[in-house]
């Protein structure tokens, strides 16, 4: 584990899962004391795959007509048929579709398309007809012809340009409560093409696709209008003629929207943009997909609260012999060691997943519902005022919510950190999905189940005595100027503090980066038996680290560093003298 600063990065390593189901280094960023945050994870594909469809075959195949490939892309037009559009309700609803639809072209949905050698459209605007009026119970046959017939209609009265005069439109027809289709199978929508005929040279065929009134009186859902729209849009772009991107046959799901269910669940669907939209047929992945939004991510934040605290051992010490003599009174100081027993709260936070579906993991092992699970860590405790790792079994009392995991944790006698992490899919997405974005954000939480409280007169002594030689080394080797050729490397710097774990507490830490300082202090300022009993002592300000870093290791550093520092000195004296 590595751990920077106050308000610091904590990098750990995850035990007991998977590399796949969740990155190998959790990263963290401690707040301070109760507060932790992981980073954001971001998916790393946003195309939904299906895992099955209804294509009428198992390819489609161009047949030589045209597709909307403009580089420009083909304009979008609604038009919304009948005066009910103008009224309260219908207004309001115009409203939503027009966001809707302007939304929807600014995403990535349409991206897929360019396999078909088609450019994603762009948005024209709308418009609201009122004379002629809308049909009302009729066929689809009958429903289409209407809609072209309009269109035309339109164009002849110069309210939309010739369909020659740049890249061709795509008109969207809107259909008004007390519109029915009477067929035995009635559709929701469908798109063909017409022409218009300006002169006995002048023929330009235009393309238009009509979607039917979803009723909520009825128990119709009004997405279903954006769904539907998608669909005839997406195939209007590929097979605006007939003879664009479908199978050889001539079935009812022969186009590239056609594929987007799932039998036995219906209609693969995902909200994009705001909209529920439909998947549609991709050639080269031969399966139905679903282009999102970028920006799937999901990050986790705990927070920890002490629930209770018991008193663990007590007792007096004076300070050893030879360590810090010179600064600290030889007198009886007193100590004492409590556990602490702990509630964690893990947040989800997420971006763009519309109705999260989360599968939690403590410590590599998967939870759902309330119950209690045993970790098997090592926990930082004490024997006395020694600090000691030992093994142990720490008991998790664990409650699901949709956002949130809640932890109850009581003391193992020690200290501990452990990963908390989850997977984060979309529940808004419908049909079997053969893959789909994810997220996995995790955690790593830093307990303190047992503390170690020094006497306050002690402490002040040490601290005051290692800011005495600190500042003694600023004055001696101005320690921030900027670095000569040979000097040597600071190697005591971050040497204690990336030992550190998580659950070492923030005034620890402070004292750590004063250790590690003074420590280089001592190498330059005293002498090597008084640099040696002087960092032994500061060591008893940090007792985290007695466990994770062993003194005879940072007394090795120190003694590097002194014979660097000795070695430079030497070395300048005699260009000093040679100078003279």
């Amino acid at each position: 584990m590595t751990v920077l600063g106050l308000g610091r990065v904590i990098q750990s390593v995850v035990s007991g899962v998977k590399i796949e189901d969740s990155p190998p280094f959790v990263v963290t960023r401690k707040v301070d004391d109760q507060t932790f945050e992981g980073v954001w994870s971001r998916a790393s594909d946003t195309t939904v795959v299906f895992a099955d469809h209804i294509l009428d075959g198992t390819s489609v195949t161009h047949h030589g007509g045209p597709v909307a490939g403009d580089p420009s892309g083909h304009p979008v037009q609604l038009i919304f048929w009948g005066d009910w559009w103008n009224q309260a309700d219908g207004a309001a609803r115009r409203a939503l579709f027009e966001q809707r639809v302007q939304d929807l072209l600014e995403t990535p949905y349409f991206h897929e398309l360019e396999q078909y050698g088609v450019h994603a459209p762009v948005w024209r605007g709308s418009t609201t007809v009122t004379r002629p009026g809308p049909p009302g119970t009729i066929s689809v046959n009958g429903a289409m012809t209407a809609s072209l017939d309009l269109i035309d209609d339109l164009i002849d009265d110069d309210v939309f340009p010739d369909p020659d005069d740049g890249a061709r439109f795509a008109f969207l027809v809107l259909m008004p409560p007390g519109f029915v289709i009477q067929d035995a199978n009635p559709a929701n929508g469908a798109h063909y093409y017409d022409y218009d005929q300006d002169g006995p040279f002048d023929r330009d065929n235009y393309w238009a696709g009509w979607i039917r009134y979803f009723d909520p009186a009825a128990g119709e859902n009004p997405e279903d209008t954006m769904r539907t729209l998608s669909h005839e849009l997406v195939e209007l772009l590929t097979d605006p003629e007939g003879d664009g991107w479908h199978t050889e046959r001539g079935g009812g799901s022969n186009e590239v929207s056609d594929a987007g269910q799932s039998p036995g669940i219906g209609y693969q669907t995902a909200v994009v943009g705001g909209a529920r939209v439909q998947s549609y047929w991709s050639q080269s992945r031969n399966r139905t997909v679903l282009p999102l939004e970028p920006g799937y991510s999901a990050r986790l934040s705990a927070v920890t609260h002490e629930t209770a605290r018991r008193d663990l051992d007590s007792g007096t010490f004076r300070p050893e012999a030879g360590q810090l003599a010179f600064c600290v009174a030889d007198r009886e100081y007193w100590w004492k060691t409590e556990e602490i027993d702990q509630r964690v709260t893990v947040t989800l936070a997420t971006r763009l997943f519309h109705s999260p579906k989360v599968t939690w993991r403590i410590a590599g092992q998967e939870v759902s519902g309330s119950g209690r699970i045993r970790v098997s860590t090592t926990i930082d405790g004490f024997n006395g005022r020694d600090s000691l790792l030992s093994p142990a079994v720490v008991a998790i009392d664990y409650e699901v919510q949709p956002d949130r995991l809640i932890l109850n944790v009581p003391s193992p006698g020690g200290s501990f950190d452990f990963d908390v992490a989850c997977t984060v899919r979309d529940g808004q997405i419908t049909g079997r999905t053969q893959s789909e974005p994810t997220s996995s954000p995790a955690v790593n939480v830093g307990l303190q189940g047992a503390i170690i409280e020094l006497d306050p007169s002690y402490s002040d002594q040490v601290e005051a005595c290692l800011k005495e030689l600190i500042g003694r080394w600023k004055q001696v080797e101005r320690p921030f100027r900027k670095p000569r050729p040979g000097d040597p490397i600071d190697q005591l710097g971050g040497l204690l503090t990336s030992t550190l774990p998580a659950y070492t507490s923030g005034i620890e830490y402070a004292r750590a980066r004063m250790v590690e300082q003074a420590a280089h202090a001592a190498a330059i300022v005293l002498a090597p038996e008084e640099a040696a009993s002087y960092v032994r002592g500061a060591l008893t300000l940090v007792p985290t680290s007695r466990t994770r870093l062993p003194a005879g290791e940072l007394m090795r550093v120190v003694g590097v560093r002194q014979a660097a520092y000795a070695a430079l000195k030497a070395q300048r004296a005699r260009e000093a003298g040679t100078s003279g």
